[in-house]
Formats: structure tokens, C-alpha cells, sequence
């Protein structure tokens, strides 16, 4: 077991952007949740969990993951294109998403403009605006416009305009219940994308 979770481990020269970011969003996350920060009165009060040594721990790990993914010395590249075999469970298609979402993620757990400009610019680098992808695992993308509302929304100095990615995310759902996108709504309140099956999501009733 340990030879294969050596072989399977983010390295410098084989860095898998899509995981290295992944975790790093996981990590600003639940470093704002554990910090108690909030999207301001608009929105839900966070869980009671403050505990601000263990958040900053969580932002520090967040942080080297980003840097990490960002600036490794094999490149950016998808996990599976780094090391293969890990291509059996984690078949990622792209990165692109997911270092957006950490951008944001730590844009948020540190109120940075810098970091919310990088989020930006990803943004834009890798085409993601009007994209139609289901919303899974692989794919992030429809939950980055509605990420970027909620900043805006939340009155953080350095968000951008709220009626734009508002636009922008009521486009995506607008299609799914308007069956005009790849893919559709089922009976059971479903998003179902049919040219793969493992693509189902429960959107609840709607």
C-alpha cells in the first residue's frame, strides 16, 4: 500500500492542478467556516464551530496548495495526465474550474483582491462562462458564477458586479428547467446529462 499511495501523491514535476487545487478550495472553505466568516445578512448564519487556531491552520495548507498548484515545476496539468494510474479513479478532465474555485475560496477566507483577480482571470483564461456542464465532481464550473454572486452580494470590496454573474448563473439554471441546454430535468427533480449516467444529481423538488 505504501509504494502505491508514493506512487499516487502530487509531486514538484508531476503536480495534478485539478487535485492540488481542489484541496486547496476544500481547505479556505472550512477555514471560513471554522473563522465563523460570512456572506453578510443575506445569507445563511455559519455553524457554530469557531475555532480560529484550527482555521488558520486550514488557510495555511489552503494557501501552499494553491501556490503548489500553480507554480509547480512540472507545469500545470490534469492529476491523470501526471501520473496515469491515477486515471482508473480520478479520470479529471480539466483544471481550469478548480483553480478558479480556490482563487475564490481563498479570495474570501483572506478578503483578497489579489486572489479574487486571479480567480478572474482564470475565469476568462479557460473559456468558462457559458458553459453548460453538469455540475459533479469533474465539473465546477456551473457553481463558480453563483460563488462569484455571493461575493459580489456579500458587499466585499474587491467582488465585482452582482447583476452580471447573477445573469450569468440564472442563464444556467434557466436552461436546465427550460430544457434547453445538454442536459435536462427528470420527474424526480433530477439534472440528468445523458451521454453518461454517472452524471445525475438530485437538484431537489423544484
Amino acid at each position: 500500500m505504501l509504494p502505491l499511495c508514493h506512487v499516487l501523491s502530487p509531486q514538484l514535476s508531476s503536480p495534478g492542478t485539478d487535485a492540488a487545487a481542489g484541496a486547496s478550495a476544500a481547505f479556505a472553505a472550512c477555514s471560513s467556516l471554522y473563522a465563523s466568516r460570512n456572506l453578510g445578512p443575506s445569507f445563511s448564519t455559519p455553524a457554530s464551530l469557531q475555532n480560529s487556531t484550527y482555521a488558520e491552520i486550514l488557510l495555511t495548507h489552503a494557501q501552499d496548495l494553491y501556490s503548489f498548484a500553480v507554480n509547480a515545476s512540472g507545469g500545470k496539468q490534469t492529476y491523470q495526465t501526471a501520473v496515469p494510474q491515477a486515471g482508473i479513479a480520478y479520470s479529471s478532465s480539466s483544471y481550469g474550474d478548480e483553480l478558479t474555485m480556490a482563487a475564490l475560496f481563498l479570495a474570501w477566507a483572506t478578503n483578497s483582491s489579489d486572489y479574487y483577480s486571479q480567480a478572474e482571470t482564470y475565469y476568462a483564461q479557460y473559456s468558462l462562462r457559458g458553459k453548460d456542464s453538469v455540475f459533479n465532481w469533474d465539473s465546477k464550473t456551473p457553481g463558480l458564477a453563483v460563488l462569484f454572486a455571493q461575493l459580489a452580494k456579500s458587499g466585499a470590496s474587491y467582488a465585482g458586479n452582482l447583476s452580471g454573474w447573477q445573469a450569468e448563473s440564472e442563464r444556467y439554471f434557466d436552461q436546465i428547467l427550460n430544457g434547453g441546454g445538454p442536459s435536462f430535468k427528470t420527474k424526480g427533480a433530477c439534472d440528468f446529462l445523458p451521454s453518461s449516467s454517472k452524471d445525475v444529481f438530485s437538484r431537489g423538488t423544484i
